[in-house]
Formats: C-alpha cells, structure tokens, sequence
C-alpha cells in the first residue's frame, strides 16, 4: 500500500528462472549454479528450472520489455517469495527507469539514485524501522547496502551498462534497482501508532553550512547531530549538496537546517546557541569536517 501511494506499479513475475538470466544479470555463471539454487528434476521448459534466490532478474526482465516497446519511463515493485540455503524468504524489489513524470508546477526530470535511496527511506520511515543506514558496498554488483540494526538486509545501485546490454536494453539512461528482504525488516517494524499533541512552544530554526569529505557518509553527519542536540533537535534536513569548482575535488558542500525545540518550556537564544555549539564542535572534532 506505502509502495502505490508512492506511484509505484506492482509487477508479478514467475518465481522460476534460468542459468541464462542469471548470467545476464551478472549474478552468476551460466555454466555453473550454486549449492543453494533449488533445481527442479522435471521442468516444463529450461527457462524456467531454477527456484529464484533474488527478484532482479525478473524486473530487469519487465525493464527490457517495456524498455524496448517504447515505454521508457516507469517505477515497478514486486514483493514475492525468494529460494535459497534451505529456506524460504520474501523479498522486496524496486526498479526505477527513465523519467520522473512532470507534476503540477514541476518539469519530468530523470530519475536519479537518490530518488529510490528516498523512496526507500520514506518507506522505513513510514513503518517507524529504527537503525537503518546505506553503506557502500565492498564488492557485489550494487553500490551500496542496505544494514538493518547493524545486519545486512539488502541493496540498492544503478543497474552496470554491461547488464543493460545483456538484457537488451536499449535506453541511454540509468536503471536504478533495489531489493531487501521484508523478513529483516518486519523484524525492526513498529506498526503501533502514536499520535503527539501539537507542539504549545515555538521552535528555532538554525542552518549548518559545512565542507565534507566523500568518504563521510551523509548518515554519520546525521546520527552526530543527534547524538550533540542533548533532546532539542525536532527535524533536520539536507538542504543542499553542492559539488562544483568552489569545491575542493574530493569534497562536497553540504547545507543542513536544523529545527530546535522543546514541549516542556520556551528555549532561549541562549539555550539553544549553546546546543548548537555543541553539534558544530562535534562536527569539526569527531568528524573533522569543516565549517563554510
């Protein structure tokens, strides 16, 4: 339901594949088929023997035909049953292809990798999963991973252009896919609602400009701010990340506002710049970046 409200299009693939689409998605030889693929002894076709461990092949599947047929713009979904090491799971995937379609008072632009990191983020949040970050990936065919309370629970990239190849795929633009498993995240989920009375004190507004290194991942910057607020922090958001010539190579300016309050009392200027010197602090100290 989260997924639709979103304008994501619910695809139903087969649960059953093939060497061959393995192969293409470069997740394995087409010669050789892991210990924890379920073979079936008396299949109907080749093409479909295998118990699928993962969804991408599937969508990427779905992308090609659409791809190719002249529709180059969409956003599916499919959440299905997945086969491997003796158990069965189910497993969410997502692709994003193409545009992002024009709105009221917006232009299509296309899609971008930061487009299904907030889908997924959206997602999280609206089913209150605490502990969740994106890492980059160590190795794989997608950039990054998704962790879970510090466990491993899926990933997310842009689809590599010999895939793309493999498949057919004749857009110029990237694919961007994720897949996570929905047994790691119900694990985390809480479904419970609880409804806050609205805030009887003003909040404080205050911006950080800061210069970061690539290697500094957005959500350490984050958990920092959290951690240095001492309870005052209400919301905080990326403005802007800004990568250009007034940028050393290497590095990416980063504008984040924070929002500061308290449902016990009024903060003063005093109060809250004393939070605040203590998030900026932390943030040259801990993580050595620097202020703009």
């Amino acid at each position: 339901r989260l997924l639709v409200s979103m304008g994501l299009k619910e695809a139903i693939t087969y649960s059953l594949t093939s060497e061959e689409n393995y192969a293409k998605s470069a997740l394995q030889s087409a010669l050789q088929v892991p210990q924890e693929i379920s073979v079936l002894v008396n299949p109907l076709s080749r093409d479909y023997h295998l118990l699928r461990t993962t969804l991408l092949p599937a969508l990427l599947e779905c992308a090609s035909f659409n791809i190719n047929r002249n529709n180059p713009d969409f956003e599916i979904f499919e959440i299905a049953h997945v086969f491997g090491k003796g158990e069965e799971t189910i497993s969410v995937g997502i692709l994003f292809s193409g545009d992002k379609r024009a709105a009221w008072l917006k232009d299509s632009r296309p899609y971008t990798l930061y487009d299904l990191k907030g889908a997924l983020e959206s997602l999280f949040d609206e089913l209150s999963v605490k502990g969740y970050v994106f890492t980059p990936s160590q190795g794989g065919s997608l950039n990054y991973n998704i962790l879970v309370n510090g466990r491993q629970a899926g990933s997310l990239g842009v689809t590599p252009e010999a895939v793309k190849r493999n498949w057919g795929i004749k857009a110029k633009g990237d694919i961007f896919v994720a897949e996570f498993s929905l047994s790691a995240l119900s694990c985390a989920a809480d479904l419970k609602k609880v409804f806050m009375p609205l805030a009887s004190t003003p909040s404080i507004s205050r911006d950080i400009s800061v210069l970061a290194d690539n290697a500094t991942p957005y959500a350490a910057i984050e958990e920092l701010i959290e951690k240095r607020s001492a309870g005052y922090l209400k919301t905080i958001a990326l403005v802007e990340c800004y990568q250009g010539k007034e940028v050393p190579e290497g590095s990416r300016g980063l504008t984040i506002s924070l929002t500061y309050g308290s449902d016990a009392k009024t903060l003063t200027d005093a109060e809250i710049n004393l939070v605040h010197s203590n998030v900026l602090d932390g943030l040259t100290k801990e993580l050595s970046l620097t202020l703009r």
